[in-house]
């Protein structure tokens, strides 16, 4: 079979090289007919027509393969699926990562809110749009006299309207009011997505070409794979012509899998009428609202097959409850790793402390640093070999050693914070800078091993040097404060020794 996806250069290329093939089989053929007319003119006459019919044949396919090269168009390109999930796997998950201690709340209430929608039998269309395009006016003009009721978006304290309807088909519809795409900040944005993927439909409200705003939601929308209708509202200000480009214009934009109609909310329209005396008179009409042809659409994708909206929504409830036990389980682990590097940065400034004659070498507490990467390592599930873990320390020792001056001068700086430390201010800055630079490697590590999953020496070190240009005032006073108690109960230790 001829792969239709090739480039059309190729497939040019191909026809250039089929056409010059078929030339020159074609002179042979000619070349051979003559040499042997006078033969085959003794042949047979059966003999004659098997020989035309083979040249025929031959000509025929190769026609045949120079249509398939130049009239078949490529195959579109379609957004890879989101990997699926079904129920049990979750659910596995789920006591897994409970028995392991991490938190599932979040995972487990998005099951128990899709068993509460899936009881109801209520297919739930979510509608976005900015406040500007009427949204909420095209939504009312939509299902007049349908209930309304007031609901708050999950995890804030946003207040969204919903209207109940029943479709011919007799599917039990909600419609949810989303905030305004102005109202959703960043962080907002999140929370609106997962109420995009609870619902079985989407449907988006602009009033012409898509904006910037617009068309960034737009994407982020598809890209849930939920299925869209995209509505052009207010369509009542253009032509007739002009919409219907607006419209055909918007569709090539968007592609052809989101259909896109056009609608009217109605409302009221200034009319100005110029008297017989002169003046002139302006009053406020109501405008006709006409959602007929949004009306008939949405009610043809909810009513085609409501059996395969609810599976295709119940399928990405389960992926959206995956990836929120995954976070779950990544800040814990995140917690986690944060934890191991302050106890290790602690470890280390202690270690500054009680060493007789601490040097400027990283490495003089190589083997703490070591145990440190392993710890990190096994807690992202990243194997490494003891070669490795040397040829980053010994990499990450060239490195400390040109930022130490940058390091010793924030310490001393945190140290200040701290009156009466007296002579054992040099060792302490010593211990801090120690502590800081095992928080930095320890930090670098957990960034790439979260990013990579793996112990890539190279970005480790870039890692390491971005966070040293970072502010460390805050981290330095912290491990001040544990170097300055840690001397002063050392000094207290051995005031007690000498005086027994």
């Amino acid at each position: 079979m001829i792969p239709t996806e090739l480039p059309r250069a190729w497939r040019w290329a191909l026809f250039a090289l089929f056409l010059l093939l078929g030339a020159v089989l074609l002179l042979v053929l000619v070349v051979q007919w003559l040499q042997f007319q006078a033969l085959l003119m003794e042949q047979p006459l059966w003999q004659r027509w098997a020989i035309a019919g083979l040249v025929l044949g031959v000509l025929g396919g190769l026609a045949w393969l120079l249509a398939r090269l130049l009239l078949v168009r490529a195959e579109p390109e379609t957004a890879p699926r989101s990997p699926t999930v079904d129920r049990a796997t979750v659910e596995e998950r789920l006591r897994t990562q409970a028995e392991r201690g991490a938190d599932v709340t979040a995972a487990q209430a998005e099951l128990q809110e899709l068993d509460q929608r899936n009881q109801a039998g209520v297919l739930t269309v979510a509608a976005f749009g900015e406040v500007s395009t009427g949204k909420s006016a095209l939504l009312s003009a939509l299902l007049p006299g349908a209930d309304l009721h007031s609901d708050v978006l999950a995890g804030t304290t946003r207040h969204l309207n919903t209207l109940d309807w029943s479709t011919p088909a007799g599917n039990t519809v909600r419609l949810v009011d989303m905030p305004g795409l102005q109202d959703l900040d960043r962080s907002l944005e999140p929370v609106a997505l997962d109420e995009a993927r609870r619902a079985h439909l989407v449907l988006f409200v602009a009033q012409g070409d898509l904006n910037r705003t617009e068309w960034r939601w737009f994407q982020l929308l598809r890209d849930l794979q939920r299925p869209m209708l995209l509505v052009l509202n207010k369509s009542d200000r253009y032509s007739r012509d002009a919409m219907t480009a607006i419209r055909d214009r918007v569709q090539e934009r968007v592609g052809s899998t989101v259909p896109v109609v056009v609608a009217t909310a109605g409302g009221t329209q200034t009319v100005h009428r110029r008297l017989p005396e002169g003046t002139e008179d302006v009053q406020l009409r109501p405008r006709p609202a006409d959602v007929r042809v949004l009306r008939r659409e949405l009610q043809r994708l909810l009513d085609r097959d409501a059996a395969t909206l609810t599976a295709l929504r119940d399928e990405s409830v389960f992926l959206l409850a995956a990836t929120k036990l995954e976070q779950a389980v990544r800040g814990q682990r995140r917690d986690a790793a944060d934890a191991l590097v302050e106890r290790y940065a602690r470890r280390a400034v202690v270690g500054a402390l009680a060493a007789v004659a601490p040097g400027t070498d990283l490495l003089i507490q190589g083997a703490l640093a070591a145990v440190m990467v392993r710890e990190l390592a096994g807690l992202y599930n990243v194997p490494v070999r003891s070669v490795q873990v040397d040829s980053l320390l010994a990499a990450l020792q060239g490195r400390a050693s040109a930022t130490r001056p940058v390091v010793m001068g924030i310490a001393g700086n945190a140290c200040k914070a701290f009156p009466g430390v007296g002579t054992i201010a040099g060792g302490l800055i010593h211990a801090v800078a120690y502590g800081l630079l095992f928080r930095t490697v320890g930090m670098a590590l957990i960034q790439v091993l979260e990013e990579d999953g793996r112990l890539d020496e190279r970005r480790v070190l870039e890692r390491f040097e971005e966070l040293t240009r970072d502010d460390l005032a805050a981290p330095a006073r912290q491990l001040a404060h544990t170097a300055v108690e840690e001397a002063r109960a050392g000094r207290e230790r051995h005031a007690d020794n000498a005086g027994g």
